[in-house]
């Protein structure tokens, strides 16, 4: 899994999913006005870095997974796979 901002100012996450499907690769985005309420989910302060708390959290995160992990704590992401 790599972690960072597309040129757009999301949050990306790029993996691959050898589990499913015979594998596949995926990016998740995470648009800016959800950034609030992630760095809330992960005990952030106001205007820290989205990718810095992700990657200090990555253990707990990929746990679940990403996706899921943000759909649990009401961030809205995007998901594509190909």
């Amino acid at each position: 899994m790599c972690v960072g901002y597309t040129d757009g100012g999301e949050l990306v996450f790029i993996g691959y999913d050898r589990v499913y499907l015979d594998g596949y690769e995926y990016e998740i985005t995470v648009a800016p006005d959800q950034f609030d309420t992630l760095r809330a989910a992960l005990g952030g302060q106001p205007g820290a870095d989205v990718v810095d708390l992700v990657c200090a959290h990555v253990d707990v995160i990929m746990a679940r997974g990403e996706r899921s992990w943000l759909e649990d704590r009401g961030i809205e992401c995007g998901f594509v796979s190909y």
